[in-house]
This record gives C-alpha cells, sequence and structure tokens, in this order.
C-alpha cells in the first residue's frame, strides 16, 4: 500500500535478499518461517524473500553473522533449520493464495493457505512455548471426508545441526490424516507444520 501511496499505479516490486540472524537455531528457523510467510500474502508486491547467505563454513562467522542455510566444513555439508524450512515450503508451493480469517495471526502464530488446480496446502507456524490446539475450517471441506499429509517439525528454540549430529534437526516422513469437513489437530510448542490436501 505505502508503495503505491508513493508512486501512484506502480508496477516495482519488491524483494526482500536478506533476512538476516546472528543465529542458525531453530529460533531463527522460525523467524525467518514468519517473514517468509507473511511475504506469500502480499506475493503480488513480494515475490521473493530468502536469507543472506545459503553456505557458511563451519565454526566460522560464529560473530553475530551467522546467516548460512547449508553449512560445511572440508569433509561434509548439512543443512540448518531455515534452509530446511524452504525445502518444506517448495514441497506444499501452490501459486495461489487462499483467503482466510486473519484473526489468529499474531507474533506467535502465522499461517498461510495456498491452492491451484484443485489442491489445498497450508503452512502453520506456532512460536508459543505452548501446545496449540488448531481447527481448520474451509468452505470446501464442508461434509466431505479429506485425506490430507501433515508434516510436523518441532524443536527446542536453541537447536542446530551440527557436522557431529547433522540431522538432529531434519523434516520427517509426512503423516497421512484423514479428517471429516474440519481438520482439528493439537500443533506442539515452537513448531511449523505443513498440510497438503
Amino acid at each position: 500500500k505505502q508503495l503505491n501511496n508513493v508512486v501512484p499505479g506502480t508496477k516495482a516490486k519488491i524483494v526482500v535478499y536478506e533476512l538476516n540472524a546472528n543465529s542458525h537455531d531453530w529460533e531463527r528457523t522460525m523467524s525467518n518461517a514468519y517473514s517468509i510467510m507473511e511475504a506469500m500474502k502480499h506475493s503480488e508486491m513480494m515475490p521473493c524473500m530468502s536469507s543472506a547467505n545459503c553456505l557458511q563454513v563451519d565454526r566460522q562467522n560464529d560473530n553475530d553473522w551467522n546467516q548460512g542455510l547449508l553449512f560445511m566444513n572440508n569433509h561434509s555439508v548439512w543443512y540448518q533449520g531455515a534452509g530446511l524450512f524452504d525445502m518444506l515450503m517448495e514441497k506444499v508451493w501452490l501459486g495461489q493464495r487462499y483467503d482466510f480469517n486473519e484473526e489468529i495471526v499474531d507474533d506467535f502464530f502465522n499461517a498461510v493457505v495456498m491452492t491451484e488446480d484443485g489442491k489445498i496446502s497450508i503452512a502453520l507456524l506456532n512460536r508459543k512455548d505452548e501446545a496449540e490446539v488448531i481447527e481448520i475450517d474451509l468452505p470446501v471441506l464442508a461434509g466431505k471426508t479429506c485425506e490430507y499429509r501433515k508434516t510436523v517439525m518441532a524443536y527446542d528454540k536453541a537447536a542446530v545441526n551440527t557436522a557431529d549430529k547433522p540431522e538432529f534437526v531434519k523434516i520427517p516422513e509426512a503423516e497421512t490424516c484423514t479428517s471429516e469437513g474440519k481438520i482439528t489437530f493439537s500443533m506442539p510448542a515452537n513448531s511449523i507444520i505443513t498440510i497438503a490436501i
């Protein structure tokens, strides 16, 4: 809105190439997720948002400039949570945003709903230190039995992947679930969940 106020009728886009952070832990992953999900809701104006660096050499840049999505040393390469979040979103990405009740979005919780060719996917974020019961009631699900795949990532805020434990934080296998009309489940503390219907 503000860009159109400054330059009415502009076709300019805003691209964010640096989600900066001073850590590469799960807290940083959730912060990235919140920002990217907000940008997705305004994708006609913000078509791209990413972290500052893809690569980071292990035990380097540990000086309040920990930006890496992908860490490496002389022997191996591994993802951090923020890089895994990008991969998780790629699995459920659909081209069109679906408007929903935004009242549920606050500093701790965020959601984005996507649709395309009869498919629906949902990404949810719970930054609270406690579980939250979620009920998804989309009009297209009313009175229907639907099968969906749910992927849950939930970790302590300080969780990181290291050379010794490169898959401590990882994308688990999706769980196949069935629901009647509404989708209801408990969302763990500090979690990111994707649902593909």
